[in-house]
């Protein structure tokens, strides 16, 4: 039986030594609320969720409460017509 190959840090690290050796990597990308401090009988007994079901739901819950920004009425003026000249020009050159 083969043992399980073991995960290293640093240069070794298939993440870290992506990214370059920066040694702090890990930590600054680090996520404590992606991790779960239950024993293994509560996670399993509470639907087994893992940290990327956890970072999905996450990202969901983000994207579900994003507000997009809402621009003043004479900035959005101001763009709207500068849209419809640069059609006009546009469409002009094209003809």
């Amino acid at each position: 039986k083969k043992k399980p190959k073991r995960l290293s840090f640093g240069k070794d690290c298939p993440i870290c030594g992506a990214v370059g050796r920066d040694r702090d990597h890990i930590a600054r990308h680090f996520m404590p609320e992606l991790m779960d401090g239950d024993s293994y009988e509560q996670w399993n007994v509470s639907g087994r969720v893992d940290a990327n079901d956890r970072g999905i739901a996450m990202a969901r819950q983000v994207l579900a409460d994003y507000e997009e920004p809402r621009l003043d009425d004479h900035v959005l003026a101001e763009l709207t017509d500068y849209k419809d000249r640069l059609r006009a020009e546009t469409s002009e050159e094209l003809s």
